[in-house]
This record gives C-alpha cells, sequence and structure tokens, in this order.
C-alpha cells in the first residue's frame, strides 16, 4: 500500500510538472530586469545625476532676470514739484562669468562623472542581477536532472526488490539480502523525496527574486550551443589559451564595472583637486542693468542703465584653502590606491574564472564518458544478478556507482554553465554570445 501511495505522489508530480508552462531563462532574464526594485532604484539614481548633470552645464551660461515694484507711501514724500505718495519702477539683469578659477566648468565635469558613476552602477546592478538569475536558473536545472536520476534509481529499486521477493520465496535469497534490498529502495524513496523538496524551494526561491506567481517549470540542460566551444577549449595548445586570457584580461580592464567606477573615482578625484586649487584665483564677472521707473508725479517712465565688470580675489582666510586643497590631494591618492587594488583582484577573478572554466569544459566530457561506462557496467552486472551469478550486495555496489556517476555529470554541466555565467560578468558583456565568438576565435 505504501509502495502504491508513494508511486502515485510521485506520478502526480511528474504529470504537474509537466503541465506547468515551461519558464526559459531569456525570459526570466526579462521578467527579473522587469521587475527588480533594486534595478529600478539605481536606474532612477542615473536618471536624476542625468538631470543634475545637464543643470551644472547650463550654469556656465549667462543669468538673466526681470524685477518690478510698485510702492505706496503713506505719509507721502515731500518735493518742491508736490508730494510723491506712490512709485513704480521695473528692470532687467544679466550676468556672465567670465572668470572663477575654472569653478563652474570643473563642477559640471564632476557631475557628469557622478552620471556616468550612476550609469555604470546600474549596469553593474544589471550584470549583479541577470548572474543572480542564471545562478538559480541553473541551480533549479541541476536538482531537476537529479530529480529525474533518483527517479529512475527508484525504478530500479522497485525492480529488484521485486525479483529478490521472488528469489525468497523460491529459496534463493535469504532474508538478510531481501532486507538488503528493502532498504535500498527505502533510502531511494527518501533520497528522491529530499531532492523533490529541493526542488521546489529551489524554484520558490527563483519565482520570488523574479516576482512571478505562476506555476513553471524549468527547461533541461541544453549543452548543444556549448558544443563547439568545448571542442575547442579541450584542443587549444597552452600558447592558445595564455593569448585568450590576455584578451579577456584587456576586455576586463576596459568594460568592468567595478574597473569603471575605480576609474570615475580617480577623474572626478582630479578635478575636485583642482577645484580647490581654483580657490586661491580671481574670479571675474560681467553683469548688465537697466531699470526704469516713475511716480505719481511724473507718469512718464525714465530709465537709465549699467555695465560692470567685477574681480575679487581672495585675500584672508587662505589657510582654510590650503587644508582643502591638501584633503582634496589625498583623497586623489586614496582614489588611485582602491583603483590599483580593485583592478588586480578583478584580474585575479577574471583569471581565476577564465581557468575554471578551462577545467569545466574538460570534466563535462570526462564525467560524460563515466556515467555512460556506469551504466554499461550496471546493465552487464543487473544481468548477472538476474542470472544468479553475482550477489545483491555487488548489484548496489554499482548501482551507487551509477547514481554518483549521474551526479557528476550534472554537476559538471551545471559547473561549465555558470562558468560562463561568472566570466561574461566579471568582463561587462550583457551577452554571451560574446565570449563564445572569443572562446571560438582562440586558434586565429
Amino acid at each position: 500500500m505504501k509502495k502504491t501511495v508513494f508511486i502515485t505522489l510521485v506520478t502526480l508530480l511528474i504529470m504537474g510538472l509537466s503541465a506547468a508552462e515551461v519558464l526559459s531563462l531569456d525570459s526570466a532574464l526579462k521578467m527579473a530586469i522587469a521587475n527588480n526594485n533594486e534595478l529600478k532604484a539605481a536606474e532612477n539614481n542615473m536618471k536624476a545625476a542625468e538631470k543634475s548633470m545637464q543643470s551644472s552645464y547650463l550654469a556656465l551660461g549667462p543669468s538673466a532676470s526681470l524685477s518690478g515694484s510698485k510702492v505706496y507711501l503713506d505719509p507721502g514724500s515731500e518735493t518742491p514739484a508736490g508730494t510723491i505718495d506712490e512709485t513704480s519702477s521695473y528692470g532687467i539683469s544679466a550676468s556672465q562669468p567670465i572668470f572663477n578659477g575654472g569653478k563652474v566648468l570643473l563642477s559640471a565635469q564632476i557631475a557628469k562623472n557622478t552620471y556616468k558613476l550612476q550609469k555604470t552602477s546600474y549596469q553593474s546592478k544589471l550584470l549583479e542581477i541577470t548572474g543572480a538569475v542564471e545562478q538559480k536558473y541553473y541551480s533549479v536545472q541541476g536538482l531537476k536532472e537529479q530529480m529525474k536520476a533518483l527517479e529512475k534509481k527508484l525504478e530500479q529499486s522497485t525492480t529488484n526488490l521485486e525479483i529478490a521477493k521472488a528469489k525468497l520465496e523460491a529459496g534463493l535469497f535469504s532474508n538478510a539480502e531481501y532486507l538488503q534490498m528493502r532498504s535500498e529502495k527505502l533510502s531511494s524513496e527518501l533520497d528522491l523525496m529530499n531532492v523533490q523538496n529541493a526542488y521546489l524551494l529551489g524554484k520558490l526561491e527563483l519565482s520570488n527574486y523574479l516576482g512571478y506567481t505562476e506555476s513553471y517549470d524549468v527547461d533541461e540542460f541544453d549543452m548543444s550551443s556549448y558544443q563547439i566551444i568545448m571542442e575547442i577549449i579541450k584542443q587549444s595548445a597552452a600558447a592558445a589559451q595564455k593569448n585568450l586570457e590576455d584578451q579577456l584580461i584587456e576586455i576586463g580592464k576596459e568594460h568592468n564595472p567595478t574597473i569603471a567606477i575605480s576609474r570615475l573615482s580617480i577623474d572626478t578625484a582630479t578635478k575636485s583637486k583642482t577645484l580647490a586649487a581654483g580657490n586661491f584665483l580671481p574670479s571675474i564677472n560681467l553683469s548688465y542693468s537697466y531699470d526704469w521707473s516713475n511716480s505719481n508725479l511724473n507718469k512718464d517712465f525714465d530709465g537709465s542703465g549699467s555695465l560692470a565688470l567685477v574681480a575679487s580675489m581672495p585675500i584672508f582666510p587662505l589657510a582654510d584653502n590650503a587644508l582643502d586643497y591638501q584633503s582634496a590631494h589625498y583623497q586623489l591618492k586614496r582614489s588611485e590606491n582602491n583603483y590599483a587594488s580593485t583592478e588586480d583582484g578583478i584580474i585575479l577573478a577574471i583569471r581565476s574564472s577564465y581557468l575554471n572554466l578551462i577545467t569545466s569544459a574538460r570534466q563535462v566530457e570526462s564525467a560524460s564518458v563515466s556515467n555512460e561506462l556506469a551504466w554499461e557496467t550496471w546493465n552487464q552486472m543487473r544481468e548477472s544478478f538476474e542470472q544468479g551469478l553475482i550477489s545483491s550486495t555487488d548489484l548496489l555496489s554499482t548501482e551507487v556507482m551509477v547514481i554518483n556517476s549521474d551526479y557528476n555529470y550534472i554537476s559538471a554541466r551545471q559547473g561549465f554553465l555558470e562558468s560562463i555565467s561568472s566570466l561574461k560578468n566579471l568582463l561587462g558583456m550583457d551577452d554571451k554570445e560574446q565570449l563564445i565568438k572569443l572562446i571560438e576565435n582562440m586558434e586565429e
């Protein structure tokens, strides 16, 4: 009865999975990009920085304003011509900074760097999210493959138990051997239930990250698009692999978002240092104004204008300006140190990820051959077991070898996909096809 109930539950689960909509990796990525609040916040930060940059550059141009007033006097002002108790005036004024130590221009350039930094931060967040989705998706795919392997193992254990029962009844099997087979089947059921739970939890974690509420299943591992590059990696010479590694490092140094942010920080710190030096320089501004006025005694408006060239030079105190300059100097040094440290760390990560990619490509082939051998060995041992030529212990040992081989093959494929994803993100690439093209051209 328990056996029937368990197999029924497994069958229902499989039917449910087959009826669920298949969520592709591309669809999952699009969903994450559309729904992730952290990415939306980064996008809004980028847009705000862009508007601030535009405002800063507008400060380089002239400014103008209109003014007007109407004044009632009580008591009025006595003049030889009479009492003035009402006056009106209006005017226009404009100003243009001529020189101010480069402060306005440098401030605009710093605002531009801030915009670039927020744009790069958005790209970094986008890569972070796509990387997280890919890792979660591959993990669920791996669990799905494990579940299929354990379902097959449970079928084997069920068949083994039926054979053992028949042999026990025929007096060809001891009770200990029968109990060994029964214990193996129970273990297979428990292993399958544990992986099923892990699979469901993995799907739940992925759906929560995507903001997806519908029932779904994931695609099976599809390695067909990677067969060419895996073959190239396996057959490539050490010199070709080193040349590709050097290319990847140069690409990473140019496009990795973390390095790009550190590079922008140096440029911003350099401009801030120049800006601090500008506090010692004079400032020159040109201004022009024209005003019109009348009163209740003279309805006609009289106008007068003025043009002024104003220059100022900081004299005292200068110590605060000197300290600001020194502070900016040390901030620049700090940015340069951070950049060097960041670049070294990213280069090391690229090398590590690239070597992992090479190793995982070879592991896929090795695990595939080992898996094929394990199943061939199991088929032979199964036939020998049915003929009574080997013991139940020998058969079970072979089945352990088979399931371990299945797991290794699953892990190898999952590891290869994850290494592609990791290396792609370290290089700042939006699409893995760019990386695949580089590997395909390795020998050229």
